[in-house]
């Protein structure tokens, strides 16, 4: 079986968070079949993954990704049964197809590949989760924490998450912003609108504080550009960027004015950029323009940016064997959103993302080009292949240093 007839398998298995839907079950036999030992790890509603063959000899090289998938939607906008693959011109659509089950089923497939090499070195490891859509809580922060609590700690990591653009080939994601989320609220007296002197605009309070805090980004933006400190490290990441994403006050009535307000704000950044840093910043500013009342910040658990120093030793193969399988030569990201690389960075010293084009993921007629699929399977085996005689090389290397 090729990666493109599993990756239909595995759509036709309605996985959506946090429903693991015998997928897991699936691979875990292929795998067990091959010499993996291999281990579930549930947490609450969640069904995880964790299988290693050759494990306790260096390096250890982690293919990791997610098996739930989001909802289909209206099921009258797509063109066939979302969890019912269909090949068509060389496409195959599905629920997944490109985020990320087109991921998945490479990974398996080079892992089984790697497994019946002759001269294997190393270990070579898969972790899958059935909570990267969802929560994110009992997913693959989970596998990190079982893995780590076990005195267990990889090398290299390759997340089969789609990251092309527009051609396959074109992108290579070696970091992710980090993502820091807080809800302002403002406070003020209700009361009825045609006696507005009764009362105190908590709405109007609180559009004047998100105009100020929005001037002063633009204002350190506009700083940051002149001094070039736009774009975070190594270049890879889009600048910095503040969003307001949701206002909410009042009572639902229309002669009733609102005692509380509240804006919910998103912070994107690149390193070195903290959430400590961001959180600093916003409270600053809120303080200059409005003092101490009337106003307090709720900040939800932040998600800290990582990599972007350089593409390291994963980068520079997965870079290597993407031009040498596609003929494109990928370029270097660091933007999108989160990705479950925030965990796996805790457990692995490099961290790199590869996958399909993505245009078409969470939408319906999601869909995938079969070919690249089968391409995608070949890069990975061959990077699977190389990191434990690269990183050799690189160790001798510094020891000759």
């Amino acid at each position: 079986m090729n990666a493109a007839e599993l990756l239909k398998r595995l759509i036709a298995m309605p996985s959506v968070t946090p429903d693991s839907a015998g997928t897991l079950d699936l691979i875990g036999e292929a795998l067990c079949g091959a010499g993996f030992a291999v281990e579930r790890m549930p947490c609450g509603k969640v069904d995880n993954l964790w299988a290693t063959i050759g494990f306790g000899e260096s390096p250890m090289t982690v293919l990791a990704g997610h098996v739930d998938v989001v909802p289909a939607g209206e099921l009258s906008a797509w063109s066939g049964d979302p969890f019912c693959a269909r090949e068509v011109d060389g496409w195959i659509y599905g629920r997944g197809a490109c985020d990320m089950k087109a991921g998945v089923a490479a990974m398996v497939c080079a892992l089984l590949r790697e497994a019946a090499r002759p001269g294997r070195r190393g270990c070579a490891a898969l972790a899958l989760t059935s909570d990267e859509e969802g929560e994110a809580v009992d997913g693959t922060r989970h596998i990190v924490e079982q893995l780590r609590g076990r005195g267990i700690a990889g090398d290299f990591c390759l997340i089969g998450e789609p990251t092309c653009a527009a051609e396959f080939g074109d992108s290579i994601k070696t970091g992710r912003r980090g993502s820091l989320s807080g809800i302002l609220r403002v406070s003020g007296k209700q009361g009825h609108s045609a006696y507005p002197h009764l009362a105190d605009n908590a709405a109007r309070r609180l559009l004047f504080a998100v105009a100020a805090l929005l001037r002063a980004w633009d204002e350190r933006t506009a700083n940051a550009e002149k001094t070039d400190k736009v774009g975070g490290s190594g270049g890879i990441f889009p600048g910095d960027s503040l969003e307001v994403v949701g206002l909410e006050s009042g009572t639902g009535a229309m002669n009733v004015i609102p005692g509380i307000a509240l804006a919910r704000l998103n912070f994107r950044f690149a390193p070195p950029g903290t959430g400590e840093l961001f959180r600093k910043w916003a409270e600053d500013c809120l303080r200059d323009f409005m003092g101490a009342e009337h106003w307090e910040m709720e900040w939800l658990p932040c998600s800290e940016p990582y990599g972007g120093s350089g593409e390291g030793l994963l980068g520079r193969v997965l870079r290597e064997e993407v031009s040498a399988v596609t003929g494109v030569s990928p370029e270097l990201s660091g933007g999108g959103g989160a990705s479950d690389g925030r965990f796996l960075r805790e457990l692995c010293r490099e961290v790199a993302e590869f996958g399909p084009v993505g245009r078409t993921m969470h939408q319906a007629d999601e869909r995938v080009f079969a070919a690249d699929v089968l391409a995608l399977a070949e890069i990975y085996a061959r990077v699977l292949a190389r990191m434990p005689e690269e990183d050799a090389d690189a160790r001798r290397g510094l020891g000759a240093g």
